[in-house]
């Protein structure tokens, strides 16, 4: 009996060590190091941990990689992505990142103030991992491939310009433009619908659209966002007013490639649908996108009696004035002054 008993205790102690062996080993496939960790690692939609622990560090006992898996349930949470695996040194290190869900991400910027013909040339040099998936297209191909919705007020929904929120946007690694410009007008239409419920009684927009297209012509316009509000009220009393608008930018925007640095009075007298001295009210779309700031002082125009406005020149701001004689007094001091100032 003795003997039997010696045998049991044996075996059992033969299969502890055995299991222990066996925990050991495959607890330890965590330490085994990477094939490469110098390119990024793409984990793609319906990868496993199996192929995953495979591509990272080549063909390995089946049975190991099961037990490893099976000991670590908790890198089992994989999200289809590119990862910067350069600072890990093992599996285990590189698959606590994998399961960070902190993937590669490259930036999309989108500058207020541009046009969206100005974006999309800017489009042919983004960053090479950013695929531009809408190059070639139309606008209105555009418009259905991100699903635009017309903003309220826009009855022809056929210019993008104004439709996306100008902004420094972060997207996944390898992905494509379209990802950005999704999230861009989400963040536009978000802004316009905040500014739109906080117009004050002073804003002559009629819609949401209306009240875009103020916004873009401001942003064109002031000097710095702390001017913005003055602005609006000289065109919403003007518009008030059923005076015309007379913007520059306008007419710049009117003339596309025909202008080249300078506006004439033969550009000022030449009628197109954005000619704000040839026109009554308001260009038919936005001219530029717009940033919050410009969408809140279209909303929330200062409380003034401003009609005329004018650059002063090399400090980034406006003066203002409430009738034609005051504004061509402003016009000729700064105009002297500026002549003194650098002699031209």
């Amino acid at each position: 009996m003795k003997k039997i008993i010696t045998l049991l205790l044996a075996l059992v102690i033969l299969i502890g060590a055995l299991a222990f062996a066996t925990y050991n080993y495959a607890l330890n496939l965590g330490k085994v190091r990477l094939i490469n960790n110098n390119q990024p690692f793409q984990v793609v939609k319906g990868d496993n941990l199996t192929k995953v622990i495979q591509r990272l560090i080549g063909n390995e006992n089946s049975l190991r990689v099961k037990l490893y898996i099976y000991l670590h349930p908790e890198f089992n949470n994989l999200k289809p992505s590119y990862f910067d695996l350069k600072s890990t040194r093992n599996l285990e290190e590189a698959l606590q990142v994998l399961n960070s869900e902190k993937g590669m991400m490259v930036s999309v910027r989108l500058i207020p103030g541009r046009t969206w013909k100005q974006w999309n040339q800017a489009f042919t040099s983004l960053d090479a991992n950013v695929s531009n998936d809408i190059q070639g297209l139309s606008q209105e191909q555009i418009a259905s491939k991100l699903n635009l919705k017309p903003i309220s007020g826009d009855k022809s929904f056929k210019s993008l310009e104004g439709y996306f929120a100008p902004d420094t946007y972060l997207i996944d690694y390898k992905s494509p433009l379209s990802q950005a410009l999704i999230v861009s007008n989400q963040h536009l239409m978000a802004n316009l619908e905040q500014a739109w419920n906080a117009r004050n009684a002073l804003s002559m927009a009629k819609s949401p659209y209306e009240l875009l297209i103020l916004a873009s012509i401001i942003e064109k316009e002031k000097g710095n966002d702390e001017e913005a509000k003055l602005i609006s009220s000289v065109f919403n009393n003007r518009l008030k007013a059923n005076m015309p608008l007379q913007a520059d930018p306008t007419v710049i925007y009117g003339m596309g490639d025909k202008y080249k640095g300078n506006i004439t009075r033969n550009d000022l007298r030449t009628p197109t649908p954005y000619n704000t001295y040839t026109i009554p009210g308001l260009p038919p779309t936005p001219i530029a996108m717009v940033s919050k700031n410009s969408l809140m002082a279209a909303a929330q125009p200062a409380d003034t009696k401003y009609l005329y406005f004018m650059a002063v020149f090399g400090e980034n701001r406006h003066v203002f004035a409430t009738n034609y004689n005051d504004h061509l007094k402003n016009v000729d001091t700064f105009n002297r002054e500026y002549r003194q100032k650098y002699g031209k």
